[in-house]
């Protein structure tokens, strides 16, 4: 670990002696250095810390150690804005950890994870990834789920010979960053800020969320609803099955609410034209983990 003392310098030990460039840093080097900027731990280089984070970056091209006088404020606040014109790619005037690998260079697998290729276009791609690895609809991404899933990316990516000793520090560290609870799992929102999307998959679709519902509810009531046992429901059942719901939640769902639901869920079900078990139960215990 680093020194606590927040002005000492840690990028100066990243630089080769000779050319002055950056090496490499390894997954754990880099977070390292994440935390060490990320000063109040609220997963942003902000205000004061991009300051402080550009100072070093500059200082560190020599061996010399440097004040923060050794740059005038002027040409500071000049260096400052167009740092963050380059690098800053939402203009929020702070630096997420997706844009930070855009600085410093890394273990190109574990920084992958981070690059812009990564984002996902739609909600719906989102949430056909999460059904697939949420694979005991639980409504979350467990250690072993996290672990099927990197290697997917890692592979969609190109990244055939990785490790399993490599998967496991990978995995370690995607929890230590997202797992804001420390429950040793990625709920909804925590798996979003893994793989962002650009628009907020329920809010944007009219879902209501169901109200606080265990599993043993939403299984009797699709078994109530499935018709014939068939492990799917049509639109017509999924009215059915969300006005059962409004008998456990005493939340209304009008007409327009389902046919909202029925488009929505028919994007990401594997399916056509039916709501499959594990595509309606990963969801809504998805969202009924925030309730």
């Amino acid at each position: 670990m680093f020194s606590t003392n927040e002005r000492t310098n840690v990028l100066r030990r990243f630089r080769n002696r000779q050319s002055r460039e950056f090496v490499k840093l390894t997954a754990h080097q880099f977070m390292e250095t994440w935390h060490h900027y990320d000063t109040n731990s609220n997963s942003y280089i902000d205000e004061k810390e991009v300051d402080n984070f550009l100072r070093d970056l500059v200082s560190s091209v020599t061996e010399l150690e440097a004040g923060d006088e050794a740059i005038s404020n002027t040409a500071f606040k000049e260096l400052k804005k167009t740092f963050l014109e380059a690098y800053d790619s939402n203009k929020d005037g702070k630096i997420e950890l997706r844009e930070l690998t855009q600085i410093l260079p890394g273990d190109e697998q574990f920084l992958l994870f981070f690059r812009e290729e990564t984002k996902l276009n739609s909600s719906t791609q989102f949430m056909k990834v999460w059904i697939e690895f949420d694979e005991d609809s639980n409504g979350f991404i467990e250690q072993h789920e996290l672990n099927k899933f990197l290697h997917y990316l890692l592979r969609k990516h190109g990244y055939n010979e990785v490790s399993e000793s490599k998967f496991q520090e990978y995995c370690e560290i995607m929890l230590e960053i997202f797992d804001f609870n420390k429950d040793g799992k990625l709920d909804l929102q925590e798996m979003i800020r893994l793989l962002p999307i650009k628009e907020n998959f329920m809010a944007n679709n009219g879902f209501k969320k169901p109200g606080k519902l265990s599993k043993e509810d939403i299984n009797r009531t699709f078994q109530f609803c499935d018709n014939g046992n068939k492990n799917y429901l049509t639109r017509a059942e999924l009215g059915s099955f969300f006005r059962e719901l409004h008998e456990i939640t005493n939340q209304t769902f009008t007409g327009k609410d389902i046919q909202e639901i029925y488009d929505t869920f028919i994007n990401i079900s594997p399916i056509k034209d039916i709501i499959d078990k594990k595509t309606l139960m990963s969801i809504i215990m998805s969202y009924n983990n925030h309730i």
